[in-house]
C-alpha cells in the first residue's frame, strides 16, 4: 500500500500546482467568457489585473449575508464589516431586541451547521435571558484532500479491522447484521 506523503502547510497547493491547478487568492474575478474549448477569466489581485486561461474555473468566493433587503437601520441595529454587530449571546450591541444567527453574525466557521447551532443558542437566549454563548469546538467541517491534511476524511478509516466498530458500523447499515456491542468476538471475526 502506498502511504500517503506528510502534510505541510503548504503541501496542498504544492499538490495543486503538480496537477495544473492555479489557485488565485484574494482575487476579484470581474469577467468570465466561455469559448468553444476554454475559459477567460479577467480578475484582479493585489491592484493588478489579470487575464488567465483555463480549461475549468472554479469560483470559491463564500457567503455574503444578504443583510440590505432588511434596512437594518430603520431598526437602529449597527453593523460592522457586512455583519450584525453582535455580543457574546448573539444580541444586538445597540437594539437589544434584536438577535442573529449564522452568515449575519460573524461569528464562528463559515458552515452549514453554524447557522442552525446559531439559532438554538439564539431561542434559549430568548426563553432563558442571556446566559447561552455558541460554542463551535463541536461543529463538524472536514476537507478531503490530496495528500491528506490534518482536517481530511475517508469515509472508511484505513485502519479499520474485520470486528472492528467502524466495519461494524458499515456492515450493519449495509447488510442489516447486529452490531457489534450485541456479538461476541468470535461472531464479529466470522463475518
Amino acid at each position: 500500500m502506498r502511504r500517503a506523503a506528510p502534510y505541510t502547510p503548504n503541501s496542498l497547493m504544492e499538490k495543486f500546482g503538480e496537477l495544473g491547478i492555479d489557485v488565485r487568492l484574494r482575487s476579484e474575478v470581474e469577467q468570465i467568457n466561455k469559448r468553444a474549448d476554454d475559459f477567460t477569466v479577467h480578475a484582479t489581485t493585489n491592484g493588478q489585473r489579470q487575464k488567465v486561461t483555463a480549461d475549468l474555473v472554479a469560483h470559491a468566493a463564500g457567503r455574503e449575508p444578504d443583510l440590505v433587503a432588511l434596512d437594518l437601520a430603520a431598526g437602529s441595529v449597527a453593523t460592522e464589516n457586512g455583519r450584525v454587530k453582535l455580543n457574546e449571546f448573539l444580541q444586538s450591541v445597540s437594539n437589544p431586541r434584536v438577535y442573529a444567527a449564522g452568515d449575519a453574525t460573524g461569528s464562528g466557521p463559515a458552515l452549514t451547521p453554524v447557522s442552525a447551532h446559531d439559532g438554538v443558542v439564539v431561542a434559549k437566549n430568548l426563553i432563558d435571558g442571556n446566559r447561552h454563548r455558541p460554542d463551535y469546538g463541536g461543529v463538524p467541517s472536514v476537507a478531503f484532500t490530496i495528500p491528506r491534511s490534518p482536517l481530511s476524511a475517508s469515509a472508511r478509516p484505513r485502519h479499520a479491522r474485520r470486528g472492528s466498530n467502524s466495519e461494524c458500523i458499515r456492515r450493519k447499515l449495509r447488510t442489516g447484521t447486529p452490531p457489534c456491542g450485541s456479538m461476541n468476538q468470535s461472531t464479529a471475526s466470522r463475518h
